[in-house]
């Protein structure tokens, strides 16, 4: 609640603390003169305690609850009491069933500007929260139809694990790089059993040529990957056609910051193909891109790794060189970068 709606409920809360003083300090609802901070708190936590804060005198601070947490008044402390008035809706007061719906930091009103002053701004990095009016919500699409797929494998538990954490990530960078590393894990699993198809066949002596292989730049494995993997190039020229939608990123990221593996390293050349035809056989055909010494097949893997992996470093390399991402590029990875990895990935583990 608010603080008018607390100041209306007071002749009607029941004994349990009968004296509800509320008040304002710097924009904060104080209630018995605790002030109850909604904030994101990592996952990693165990919510079944609840965590005391200390300063650096090891003065205590406050108390984390956390959400979920069942309010009953049999057991609940007066601070726990006070988060309670700020969670609960005046329609829900009263509620014998009732669990705080967000994770709060509780702190006493005279700490509050200690906290605010000395701690507040960097509790991510000391606590591993902050403060929920600073949170931005992740991005997310919109669909209505989701087309199953059958004869996939992943080959590894190692892929499973990966996947599935790709998709309990809720920011697209992260599942984005988590999709990424299923393919790194692709190119290892394909060495090894290389080798072991040597092993079965009595015959080492390409085994030289496979660890060459392993030993190359990260750029020359992924196109080892997809050159291998891919099976419809159509739905891949399509999918990289959709960057129209972002070319101030994709100039940025392909070519400010691009690097010499770019297979189409002239952006006018690049600009040109998105505005009139897209990456449509035909048309790279037309703008004598590709012909009978440069197939089509080659030339749409080899700007698909590339991209892919610009996309990746400027997601996982933070530091002078790279193109830094920002939230303001999560609707260029939700709604590009994302679909294009995820097809790559059906294709590249597919058993057909």
């Amino acid at each position: 609640m608010n603080y008018t709606e607390i100041t209306k409920i007071i002749e009607k809360v029941n004994n349990l603390f009968p004296i509800i003083e509320s008040s304002e300090p710097n924009n904060y609802l104080s209630i018995n003169n605790v002030v109850s901070i909604p904030i994101i708190i990592s996952t990693h936590f165990d919510t079944e305690e609840n965590i005391s804060i200390e300063n650096t005198s090891g003065e205590e601070l406050g108390t984390i609850f956390f959400a979920k947490e069942k309010i009953e008044e049999e057991n609940m402390s007066e601070t726990l009491y006070s988060v309670y008035l700020t969670d609960v809706d005046s329609s829900d007061f009263g509620n014998t069933d009732y669990k705080l719906k967000r994770n709060y930091l509780a702190l006493k009103q005279e700490r509050l500007q200690e906290y605010l002053q000395d701690y507040n701004e960097y509790s991510s990095i000391w606590g591993g929260f902050y403060p929920e009016k600073l949170h931005q919500a992740p991005k997310t699409i919109r669909t209505t139809k989701i087309k199953a797929i059958k004869n996939l494998t992943l080959p590894t538990e190692w892929h499973k694990q990966n996947m599935l954490r790709a998709i309990q990530q809720p920011y697209a960078f992260e599942r984005f790089l988590k999709k990424y590393h299923l393919l790194e894990l692709l190119f290892d699993w394909q060495i090894v059993s290389e080798i072991k198809d040597l092993e079965l066949s009595n015959d080492l002596s390409n085994v030289g040529v496979i660890l060459r292989n392993y030993s190359r730049k990260d750029i020359e494995r992924l196109n080892y990957v997809l050159e291998k993997g891919i099976n419809d190039y159509y739905i891949i020229a399509s999918l990289l056609s959709k960057v129209e939608t972002f070319m101030d990123t994709a100039k940025n990221i392909f070519y400010e910051y691009g690097k010499d593996s770019n297979p189409l390293k002239d952006y006018l050349k690049f600009e040109d193909i998105i505005n009139i035809g897209g990456f449509s056989k035909t048309n790279l055909e037309t703008k004598k891109l590709i012909n009978r010494n440069k197939p089509f097949e080659i030339f749409i893997y080899k700007i698909t790794a590339y991209w892919i992996y610009r996309i990746r470093s400027s997601i996982a390399h933070q530091k002078i060189g790279e193109y830094l991402m920002t939230s303001d590029d999560e609707d260029f990875v939700t709604q590009f970068c994302e679909p294009l990895i995820d097809e790559i990935i059906k294709q590249c583990f597919s058993d057909e």
